[in-house]
């Protein structure tokens, strides 16, 4: 009691101008410290919540590295078990095949292999053959021949038409194989 009596006294010995004055400086320390305190809470709240968006991408990020990861482990782990399966594939051989099973023989122009080392432990072999004088019938038999086995897979496929004949196609054809790097 004795603190608001020595308030009373002291507000009754001001006089009214003196009384406002103090008055408005109270009100306005009040305001700035409210002001102060509103800002810091929102420039808080929005440096926080940068944080948590940077964070969240980050982690979204993350996952996708990690689900990319395991889908390269389980394709790694079907291309080993399909080498495993066959490990005497031979590219050449297996085309060779397909040509004369769809009597393409006499259509083949040039065939040329290639291998090629991989920095992820395999060894890629290219087969490269052109064709002459193709219809679109037999590239497409070809072709549907070639994707029937999971073992190969398509690089590159050009069509152009034939300089002998205006009515056939030319064509090169680029597939390939993986085998371990330690088979030859």
């Amino acid at each position: 009691m004795k603190i608001i009596d020595t308030v009373q006294q002291f507000l009754d010995s001001m006089d009214t101008r003196t009384f406002y004055l103090y008055s408005a400086i109270y009100l306005a320390t009040l305001t700035v410290l409210s002001v102060g305190i509103v800002y810091y809470h929102y420039s808080a709240m929005a440096f926080w919540r940068k944080k948590i968006v940077n964070i969240n991408e980050a982690r979204e990020k993350t996952r996708d590295i990690l689900e990319q990861s395991l889908r390269v482990s389980q394709e790694r782990a079907a291309v080993d078990a399909m080498m495993a399966e066959d490990p005497n594939f031979k590219i050449g051989g297996y085309f060779d095949h397909v040509v004369q099973q769809l009597h393409l023989t006499d259509k083949k122009d040039t065939e040329e292999t290639a291998q090629i080392d991989r920095e992820d432990g395999y060894r890629e072999t290219e087969l490269t053959a052109r064709f002459v004088d193709m219809n679109m019938k037999l590239i497409a038999e070809l072709l549907q021949e070639i994707e029937k086995t999971k073992r190969i897979h398509m690089k590159r496929l050009d069509i152009q038409k034939s300089k002998k004949s205006g009515n056939t196609l030319d064509m090169e054809l680029v597939i390939a194989t993986l085998l371990p790097k330690t088979a030859s």
